[in-house]
């Protein structure tokens, strides 16, 4: 038993065993573990405290510290050895793994020398694409997460600085590329919110006049076909693909929704990229189209628990993504509700459809 911080073991008749000093939390685990270890059980007279006769075979007192000592060296040789396991990498038949800090397994994600590395729940670091929270990635033969333009089966994708895979819109070094549901870069025409656009073969938005197939066509400065022939368009396309919004029926703006819109628009996505700004813009829209939350758009921006829109300091960009949304459409795939808490596979009866550059999950 033990009683201010001293242990009695009246079964083996050692008494008033003295502190461990040092050894004292190990030692106390080593006491119980060697004494129910020595029997092979533990009976209700022992529990209550009762003494017996040391029989033949049973360890004497003597020999129990001694096995206690034995087990409390064991156990701090162990804790040495985990310790010098800290923060070091490891292959085992194939496998990489890494001990942290505290000479555990890793798992999860974990930064090493300014490289991000993915380990599943057995502690394996993983290679090829990883799907993690409704985010695709990208992870290196050496396990580095990838950043950036990466090649995979001949097709070409694109990687945010966070690592995640890029889909929709996305403006490189002064080039603008669509990138399709699967992350592949589009290459071809595209018919996005009603317009015609086409990417040359290096994924590159087409702006001025350009010679397919021996017919000239001409995109204006945004990109879109000047006077487009949707069956020549169609014709003319090796990655022809129809996504993205429609005309509004809502025509009827007022100065009140396209300010309402704006500041939402703005607060909800202060530091957030262009196209992040679409997506909120189309959601607002897409709820005007849905009718049932609200038959304008300042309707829906003040509707009770819904946006945020306090912000009245409006930048550019973001006056630039509400007229884009207003004039080409839906760039959100028809979303209704979109949040930046934790991914889930549902929201509001609604199905998960994609996450932004902003961090938004949109439903």
């Amino acid at each position: 038993m033990l009683q201010n911080g001293e242990v009695t073991v009246t079964k083996y008749g050692v008494q008033e065993m003295k502190k461990w000093g040092w050894k004292h939390n190990i030692l106390l685990l080593a006491v119980a573990a060697t004494l129910l270890g020595t029997t092979g059980r533990a009976d209700a007279a022992e529990v209550s405290g009762s003494e017996e006769t040391v029989g033949a075979g049973e360890a004497t007192g003597e020999d129990a510290v001694a096995e206690t000592e034995n087990a409390a060296e064991e156990a701090e040789a162990s804790a040495a050895e985990t310790a010098a396991l800290a923060n070091t990498w490891t292959k085992q038949d194939n496998n990489w793994y890494f001990y942290n800090e505290e000479g555990l397994l890793q798992t999860g994600w974990m930064s090493f020398n300014n490289r991000w590395y993915f380990f599943d729940e057995l502690g394996i670091m993983q290679t090829g694409w990883l799907q993690d929270e409704g985010k695709w990635y990208f992870l290196r033969s050496n396990g580095m997460m990838k950043t950036g333009w990466q090649q995979d089966a001949g097709k070409w994708y694109f990687f945010t600085s966070s690592g995640a895979m890029k889909t929709g819109w996305k403006k490189l070094s002064g080039k603008w590329y669509f990138f399709r549901g699967t992350g592949a870069m589009l290459t071809g025409w595209k018919k996005y919110g009603g317009n015609w656009y086409y990417m040359n073969e290096d994924g590159e938005m087409v702006i001025g006049s350009i010679t397919i197939n021996g017919v000239e066509y001409v995109f204006d400065a945004s990109g879109c076909y000047v006077d487009p022939n949707e069956q020549g368009a169609e014709d003319a396309g090796n990655g022809q693909e129809t996504t993205g919004g429609s005309a509004w029926a809502y025509t009827d703006f007022t100065e009140q929704d396209l300010l309402y819109m704006q500041r939402c628009v703005e607060t909800e996505t202060r530091d957030c990229d262009f196209e992040s700004k679409t997506h909120v813009a189309s959601v607002i829209m897409n709820r005007v189209s849905a009718g049932n939350f609200g038959k304008t758009p300042y309707d829906v921006v003040t509707a009770k628990y819904q946006f945020a829109y306090r912000r009245e300091d409006i930048s550019e960009s973001t006056i630039e993504a509400v007229n884009y949304v207003i004039a080409n459409g839906d760039t959100a795939q028809g979303a209704l509700f979109f949040h930046s808490m934790t991914w889930r596979e549902t929201f509001c009866g609604r199905p998960y459809m994609f996450t932004d550059n902003c961090g938004h999950h949109f439903y």
